[in-house]
């Protein structure tokens, strides 16, 4: 039985979840909810993991994946495209947040890429098209983490988009 100095000690913890693997530097606590809602994603529960990343946030605002997590999981499936404009942002703002806290990451940029290109492009909302060439080109400056590429095409539905087809040469 742990004790409750090491439940809220911050640990270097991995975390498998089928071929997905986290890498996380937070408490015990937070790194079995955050493989929690991982597998809620992965079993399309997208609403049940919206809520515990929600939770994840408020206990510690500092893990990257968990703002990339929620993004993905605020598709629900679909392609961006289909989302409502007030979601759409939300997930901007939070692969916004997942890069600044953690840039090394090239399924960020790449779900950043296919967001503004696919919802906002798409829908004919203003967005610099240089940025989503700049997010493309930044994500080839990382390693491709090839379980959560595919985790990404899954789960966004988006087979027919250039920014998806960009990153399937990766793979």
């Amino acid at each position: 039985m742990t004790s409750f100095h090491q439940q809220h000690q911050r640990v270097n913890t991995q975390v498998n979840i089928g071929n997905v693997t986290l890498y996380l530097h937070t408490t015990e606590n937070i790194a079995g909810m955050m493989e929690k809602a991982v597998r809620l994603l992965h079993t399309q529960h997208y609403e049940d993991a919206i809520s515990l990343l929600d939770k994840i946030i408020q206990s510690d605002e500092e893990i990257a994946d968990a703002y990339y997590y929620r993004g993905l999981a605020s598709l629900k499936g679909r392609r961006p495209k289909l989302s409502l404009k007030s979601s759409a942002e939300n997930i901007k703002k939070d692969l916004s947040a997942a890069i600044g806290l953690d840039s090394g990451h090239a399924h960020y940029y790449y779900l950043l890429a296919l967001v503004l290109y696919d919802f906002f492009l798409m829908n004919g909302f203003h967005v610099n098209e240089a940025q989503i060439v700049s997010l493309i080109k930044e994500a080839e400056n990382y390693q491709v983490d090839i379980p959560k590429c595919n985790e990404l095409i899954q789960h966004t539905n988006s087979a027919n988009s250039p920014v998806i087809d960009i990153l399937k040469q990766r793979l």
